[in-house]
């Protein structure tokens, strides 16, 4: 496929070409996020430049599991935005919300973002952790049961 200066497709596809090409030059960041699906198993794309799994095996208090979703970055993506946003594919929320809408879409659930972990402190591999707040409202499965069933 030929790349043009202006590639339109989505941010989690430009990354995933750049990062097989060169992933030295690269980083990653984790989010912790919550559903109220239950997926088992470990998600692994093109040898971990996207992770998710299962963080914690109990419920928390709003009845939503945890899990961790790692994303691996480019440190230069050359991506020219303004010609996106107007001519080709686009999502304000970047990778991340692309990722997590694909997620909605096929395990037709809600996905929440708890947490974002930066960086490390010093060599020690201890990240620093932004918490998001988000309200929450479960589903009244009597509203249509076709659509909220268990």
């Amino acid at each position: 496929m030929k790349t043009t200066k202006n590639d339109n497709r989505m941010g989690w596809i430009r990354n995933a070409k750049i990062l097989k090409k060169n992933d030295s030059d690269s980083y990653f960041i984790e989010y912790e996020i919550a559903s109220e699906c239950d997926i088992p198993g470990i998600f692994v794309y093109q040898n971990g430049i996207i992770l998710c799994g299962l963080l914690s095996s109990e419920k928390d208090q709003k009845g939503l599991r945890h899990y961790t979703l790692k994303i691996g970055y480019p440190r230069d993506t050359n991506l020219n935005y303004e010609s996106a946003s107007k001519r080709g594919y686009y999502f304000k929320d970047g990778v991340l919300g692309e990722i997590l809408a694909l997620f909605s879409l096929y395990f037709q659930c809600r996905f929440y973002l708890l947490a974002t972990f930066f960086g490390e402190l010093a060599h020690y591999g201890l990240k620093v952790k932004n918490e998001n707040k988000f309200l929450y409202q479960s589903c009244n499965y009597q509203i249509h049961p076709q659509i909220f069933s268990n």
